[in-house]
């Protein structure tokens, strides 16, 4: 069905193009016999005559039409939709004006949603982009850069590290993803190996070895070798700030739930391509740091979390978020009984083990086990083991 679009003077024709309807092209209702030539001579189909007069826009309107959309001075408003409404009762009808106010028997979409879903998303991938590109040409010419997370990295960290080294386009030589410290909890170890996610632990005296220095989910004052570093070439993060930040260039967001979710804007806004292995890293990132978007959860986090969704693989995010235990940690679990657990958990044979408390965890009891056993963060940092 043809649209029918009624614009008394120049407005709709900058905001409504043919390219926004489907099938036909829109025919255009005009006060202005100039404006029905300029759209003629660009390919639309445009009629000039009295918008406000009914017996106008029933000529128009005859044989049927599509939708009716009017955009009008708010001074002609009220009298070109009582004609729309007199010549085409039955049409559907859609009126832009300058304010939300309600239009009887129309849909209205006040000219602000423009900007609001439209120019202001567009001005800050703009902003966006022009961050990615001072970012790229600050470590475009360096021959090493070092991607610093913190002592312990989390899933936020060690995915935003390699959200970063894509974005700069480097290789695990040229831009190594490193900590001071090593990975301790079973999730983010099955991460790495899982995604072939490579982090190397170094120490201060390493840093000489590189031309430039980022660092991602981290801040030099929440380290202990802050004093070796001076000033760093970026920080990203989302942590608040404790102390000032000695950065040439620093993106810092309290009000993000995860570092992760400012990647995707960067590599969003630079038109990087997010491959299945990265958005499975990114979008446990956002997870395991908002807890599911339940704690600190932001728009920006469920955009970026929705975008990952679909490009994941959500087998391999399953194993990461139950990984298996070493012989090891199975042996030491099987190892450990106390007096009144309940047979599911005092048989290690049994399929619906579940896990054991450390020895310093004090006796079982019920709540014991609902509050540290059964969460969905339960690791051996919490009961000592977990069911795979």
């Amino acid at each position: 069905m043809r649209p029918v679009l009624i614009c008394p003077d120049d407005l709709l024709e900058h905001v409504v193009t043919a390219a926004a309807f489907p099938g036909e092209r829109p025919l255009y209702l005009v006060s202005r016999a100039s404006l029905r030539a300029r759209l003629t001579r660009r390919g639309d189909r445009a009629m000039a005559g009295k918008v406000t007069d009914a017996t106008f826009l029933r000529d128009a309107l005859k044989g049927g039409r599509g939708p009716v959309v009017v955009a009008a001075p708010s001074g002609q408003l009220a009298r070109v939709t009582a004609a729309v409404k007199d010549a085409a009762p039955d049409a559907p009808l859609l009126v832009l004006r300058d304010d939300d106010r309600p239009v009887s028997n129309a849909s209205v979409v006040p000219l602000s949603a423009f900007g609001e879903r439209i120019v202001q998303p567009a001005l800050e991938r703009a902003t966006q982009r022009a961050r990615a590109e001072r970012l790229r040409a600050h470590f475009y010419d360096a021959e090493r850069v070092l991607i610093l997370m913190q002592d312990d990295p989390d899933p936020d960290a060690i995915a935003s590290a390699l959200a970063l080294k894509t974005l700069l386009g480097r290789t695990r030589t040229s831009a190594p993803m490193c900590t001071f410290g090593t990975i301790t909890r079973p999730e983010n170890v099955a991460m790495c190996k899982i995604l072939e996610i490579e982090v190397e632990a170094i120490d201060a005296a390493a840093l000489d070895q590189f031309d430039r220095v980022a660092m991602v989910d981290v801040q030099p004052s929440f380290l202990e070798e802050e004093r070796h570093f001076g000033e760093v070439d970026l920080v990203i993060d989302h942590h608040p700030v404790e102390q000032p930040i000695r950065a040439r260039i620093k993106d810092v967001r309290p009000s993000y739930g995860a570092t992760s979710t400012i990647m995707v804007e960067y590599l969003r806004a630079a038109d990087v391509k997010i491959t299945q292995r990265l958005a499975t890293a990114l979008l446990y990132g956002i997870k395991s740091d908002t807890l599911g978007l339940e704690r600190g959860g932001t728009k920006a986090d469920l955009e970026a979390f929705t975008y990952l969704y679909l490009l994941a693989n959500h087998n391999a995010l399953r194993r990461i978020e139950r990984p298996e235990l070493s012989p090891e940690a199975l042996r030491a679990c099987s190892s450990r009984t106390w007096a009144g657990s309940p047979p599911w958990i005092s048989s290690p044979s049994s399929p619906t083990s579940g896990c054991r408390p450390r020895a310093s965890s004090g006796p079982w009891s019920p709540a014991w086990w609902t509050t540290r056993c059964t969460s969905p963060s339960a690791t051996w940092a919490t009961c000592g083991a977990r069911a795979t």
